[in-house]
């Protein structure tokens, strides 16, 4: 099976490529970032790197010719720092947005559909409250229009991951300064966040595409994941902290589903399908949300991290 991957140098196209390849499926990633392309091209001599901005108007046909010959693509390409969207709206909904459009377009045209294509979406596009969320959740929507008929699985931030506040925290305490936790100033509330580290998140989105595979179609997520309190965590790496506000619009608990929204099992027991219902009953969303959810003990996150002070 040849398997297109867009975004495939971030931290979950790599992960992504290195599990697929490992599995012998052909691969062809698409990114921007020639840097860490070259690095990759080293590690995977088999797979085709393409470098493009999805977001370029010219994208589009260079898209038709290498969607060509691809039996499924996953759509993971984004710009993903949500402080910076608040202050470059048109640069996150060309690449967000328009991106993802030059996409499906080419994808229709070489497929007929885009019943194949699987997009990558996050908790801020549920009930968005900025310009980052508003962009994912504009683009999960034009992947699930009728006549481009994708699928989506929604998750929150990995763990661990680049850009996750435990590498943010490695970075305060390699440089002496005490790590930084968020706090909501007029709740008093510390975040809480789900628990999923990036073996875990490769593992759902390869279960999303062999449901697809089989004939299966959605919006998927998974259901059960056990959440964190940031401020457990904080406590548990003994290290000095200093407590700051959140930032303007940033969410304090991650939600996959919004009110309004229910879901209905699959044939796979790691992801369900979100169904629309009426009413927003409480019970259809507290179970995917961080702060209702199965709640990790601070040091269980570092273990299951296997976290070291450095």
């Amino acid at each position: 099976m040849n398997i297109l991957i867009t975004g495939g140098t971030g931290s979950l196209g790599s992960a992504l490529i290195a599990d697929l390849v490992t599995k012998g499926y052909s691969v062809t990633s698409i990114s921007r970032d020639d840097r860490k392309q070259n690095e990759m091209r080293e590690r995977f001599p088999s797979v085709k790197f393409y470098s493009l901005n999805l977001g370029d108007a010219g994208s589009y046909q260079q898209l038709v010719s290498i969607a060509q010959g691809h039996d499924m693509c996953v759509h993971a390409a984004a710009m993903k720092i949500v402080s910076e969207a608040e202050y470059q709206p048109f640069a996150y909904l060309n690449t967000n947005v328009m991106g993802t459009l030059y996409l499906l377009e080419a994808w229709h045209k070489t497929h007929g559909d885009c019943r194949n294509l699987l997009y990558i979406n996050s908790d801020k596009a549920v009930d968005p409250l900025t310009t980052y969320g508003l962009t994912k959740a504009l683009a999960g929507a034009l992947v699930r229009a009728e006549g481009y008929d994708g699928s989506v699985i929604r998750y929150g931030n990995v763990v661990g991951s680049n850009g996750s506040f435990l590498s943010a925290w490695k970075r305060q305490a390699g440089s002496g300064q005490p790590i930084k936790v968020k706090q909501e100033k007029p709740s008093k509330q510390f975040p809480t966040r789900f628990f999923l580290k990036m073996k875990g998140a490769v593992a759902l989105v390869e279960v999303a595409l062999k449901l697809i595979h089989k004939g299966e179609s959605g919006v998927f997520l998974p259901p059960g994941l056990p959440a964190f309190s940031v401020m457990d965590v904080a406590r548990a790496t003994g290290l000095p902290y200093q407590i700051v506000g959140m930032g303007p619009a940033e969410k304090l608990h991650e939600s996959l589903l919004a009110k309004g929204e229910g879901w209905e099992v699959t044939e796979e027991s790691l992801l369900v399908r979100r169904v629309l219902c009426y009413g927003g009953q409480n019970d259809y969303y507290t179970a995917f949300r961080s702060d209702t959810a199965p709640r990790m003990a601070g040091n269980e996150v570092l273990e299951a991290l296997e976290w070291k002070n450095e």
